[in-house]
């Protein structure tokens, strides 16, 4: 390392913030206004081409492979909250506002696919219709196996320029947002699955069921790593 003229803390500190911040690669050593990075950049500095090309040379994941093993950890996870969901309680609610317990389930299931194939293009149009009512729990699992098939098969498409690129989402051809493909892979793909997971979670304790564990022992169950 100290042949190329890096100490540790510019890899070890910031490089975390190129994807949990959802940083373009390119973006330079630019400066955040002189406050701290809150995942741990002392100085507040993004990686730059120095940094980004250590990286490379010590670990040739690319961004989109980095995601993908990341959902991979994820998805049995998730399968373990689903799989808790009684055949009996589909249609319950815990409000008559909320999404029913079937509803939620499923959009849980088909989200990370979705994302991916809306990522493959550089504008996706938002379709009309909302979260549709499965009729049994297998739907619920199917999609899941769909879902995980096409995120496994779409994501290592993605090289880092592409996954760097700017995509845009319209309807009726207006632009709604954009922002680079990483963002809505970061914040919609995976972020935004956890937080419904998470929701599904107090779903199941609302209906009497076994919450599993996730990163953390639930109020019914260890982890298996500490068990």
């Amino acid at each position: 390392m100290a042949a190329i003229g890096l100490k540790p803390p510019d890899v070890t500190i910031r490089l975390p913030c190129l994807f949990l911040c959802g940083i373009k690669l390119d973006a330079g050593r630019k400066q955040l206004g002189g406050r701290d990075c809150a995942h741990g950049a002392t100085d507040g500095i993004v990686p730059g081409r120095e940094t980004e090309n250590f990286y490379r040379r010590k670990n040739s994941m690319t961004i989109a492979e980095a995601f993908l093993s990341e959902f991979e950890n994820e998805v049995t996870t998730t399968r373990k909250f689903l799989e808790r969901l009684p055949e009996d309680k589909l249609t319950w609610k815990p409000h008559e506002k909320s999404k029913s317990a079937g509803e939620l389930a499923l959009h849980i299931a088909q989200t990370p696919g979705q994302i991916a194939q809306a990522a493959i293009e550089d504008e996706f149009a938002l379709p009309d219709g909302g979260s549709p009512q499965p009729k049994n729990v297998q739907e619920v699992f199917d999609a899941l196996d769909e879902s995980a098939r096409l995120v496994r098969k779409i994501l290592p498409t993605f090289d880092d320029a592409k996954m760097t690129g700017n995509w845009r989402l319209t309807k009726n051809g207006q632009e709604l947002m954009a922002m680079p493909r990483v963002a809505l892979l970061r914040s919609i793909m995976l972020n935004h699955w956890y937080h419904h997971r998470g929701q599904f979670g107090v779903y199941l304790r609302l209906m009497g069921c076994r919450v599993p564990s996730s990163y953390g022992p639930s109020g019914d169950e260890q982890p298996d790593f500490m068990k």
